[in-house]
């Protein structure tokens, strides 16, 4: 269904009119290789790195995500910086990374919304740490990873990383965001 048909009928801000599970092509797959060996997932880390480990990038579209028990960023889409394509394809490289650093993709899937006059779309990965138990307590790595690529009437918007971490008896203290946002960039560098 078209979202233009769908904008005159009755809208729910929580409730998605449309989701499934986010699935790439081959196509996609291909153009995502190429993206990563011409070095566009580098660049986007070298941003990354200047506006939140350095300070030295202080643009408006780059904001620091931070609450009592989640830790993150986000960075809106601008042309000057990117490509139409970009923040979907820095996605999809960021669950990739950080798959190996000991972490299972819990889901990945697409949800669109109705907000008013406009259609809002997110790709989301929810990536959660394996289960390891150190010393009694389950070690939670950096905590649960949330990276999502939201668009606006199907044009890139923002994309956030946010990690959420869990204060009881039954985890171990999460590794700090700061090393996870080294890691990352030591991944590609």
């Amino acid at each position: 269904m078209d979202p233009e048909d769908l904008l005159s009928g009755n809208e729910h801000p929580a409730i998605p009119y449309h989701q499934e599970i986010l699935v790439r092509d081959d196509f996609w797959q291909k153009q995502q290789e190429e993206w990563m060996a011409a070095g566009g997932f580098e660049q986007f880390l070298c941003l990354i790195k200047e506006a939140f480990l350095d300070g030295t990038l202080t643009e408006d579209h780059f904001r620091s995500l931070t609450g009592a028990m989640s830790d993150g960023w986000m960075i809106k889409w601008h042309a000057h910086r990117f490509s139409d394509d970009t923040l979907s394809r820095c996605a999809d490289a960021l669950r990739d990374v950080i798959l190996p650093l000991g972490y299972t993709l819990y889901m990945s899937d697409l949800r669109e919304f109705l907000r008013g006059d406009y259609v809002e779309t997110i790709e989301r990965h929810y990536l959660k740490p394996a289960l390891v138990i150190k010393e009694g307590l389950a070690d939670q790595l950096y905590g649960n990873i949330l990276i999502e690529h939201r668009l606006i009437d199907r044009a890139s918007y923002d994309l956030r990383m946010v990690v959420q971490y869990y204060h009881d008896q039954n985890f171990a203290f999460p590794q700090p965001f700061v090393k996870l946002l080294n890691t990352l960039c030591r991944s590609v560098m």
